[in-house]
């Protein structure tokens, strides 16, 4: 109530705080979703509206007989994902926008990102490849989505700033590298795990994040990867992280993350201190919990 002002009481004369009926329903309501897996701060300035609609999603797969709890939640996964594509395909913006609004609040935040973003952005992907859909619905989908992670980020972020001795994490992409949902989704999972994520964005060169790095005294920078062409790299792998090693504290360390990182593992790059490697974010799950 503090923290998140999930409801706001009245108070009596005395300072006594007195809850309506609408302030009790709201909080059993947000108690049983958090027991259903949703973090308080996720859910706590959703509508009543909302509330009800993700409860009564949760009660469907909760309550039925015949399948299975993971395989109704695939199902249920697998039509959001379709009905975003489809929604895209036929460059029905706002219908996709709401489908993705829905999409961030009907499953937890785990879920949202391997069960729907990940699986979401190959679709698109695909879609693209094989000439299905433009690429102004490429860059409209992918604007709506990093809105929505951007502000799960945010909200978590918020928390996390609250909180006494929660562990501080910088995280960018390397100039010249201009895709962004990986260090996003990467953010999502730190905060997700308690930490308190800075994110720098992407195409950043190695001295300014150094800087920005010293300047904010994060512990930890992790730097996501692309796979991009030798031609689109501005600077060798070498030349980069050499450069980010030379400017960093000391006591910083640095994680190299993303669809690159094996690559520049094999390099057997040369650096003053030690790198942890993340190829996966379930891997980097792992690690943030360690």
């Amino acid at each position: 109530e503090r923290r998140y002002s999930a409801v706001s009481p009245a108070r009596t004369d005395t300072g006594h705080r007195t809850y309506s009926k609408t302030d009790v329903e709201r909080l059993k309501l947000l108690s049983v979703l958090v027991n259903q897996g949703h973090t308080i701060r996720m859910v706590a300035n959703l509508s009543m509206e909302e509330l009800r609609s993700m409860l009564t999603d949760h009660t469907h797969v909760l309550t039925e007989p015949s399948v299975p709890t993971a395989q109704t939640q695939d199902l249920l996964q697998h039509q959001a994902i379709h009905e975003l594509v489809e929604a895209l395909l036929r460059f029905e913006l706002a219908t996709m926008g709401r489908l993705l609004a829905k999409a961030r609040v009907r499953f937890d935040i785990r879920t949202f990102i391997f069960g729907i973003c990940i699986p979401l952005l190959r679709a698109v992907g695909r879609e693209v490849q094989e000439r299905r859909m433009t690429i102004s619905q490429e860059h409209a989908f992918s604007e709506m989505l990093r809105d929505q992670l951007k502000q799960i980020l945010q909200t978590l972020n918020d928390g996390n700033a609250e909180t006494p001795g929660s562990r501080r994490m910088a995280l960018a992409s390397p100039a010249g590298d201009m895709h962004e949902f990986g260090i996003i989704l990467s953010g999502i999972l730190a905060a997700h795990q308690g930490w308190s994520v800075q994110y720098l964005g992407a195409n950043l060169p190695a001295q300014d994040l150094a800087q920005a790095v010293n300047r904010l005294n994060c512990p930890v920078v992790l730097v996501g990867t692309a796979d991009l062409p030798q031609s689109e790299q501005k600077q060798s792998w070498q030349t980069y992280f050499g450069e980010l090693d030379r400017h960093l504290h000391a006591a910083s360390s640095l994680w190299v993350g993303g669809a690159a990182a094996k690559q520049v593992h094999r390099q057997n790059i040369t650096l003053a201190r030690p790198v942890r490697w993340i190829e996966t974010l379930e891997q980097l799950e792992q690690t943030l919990s360690s």
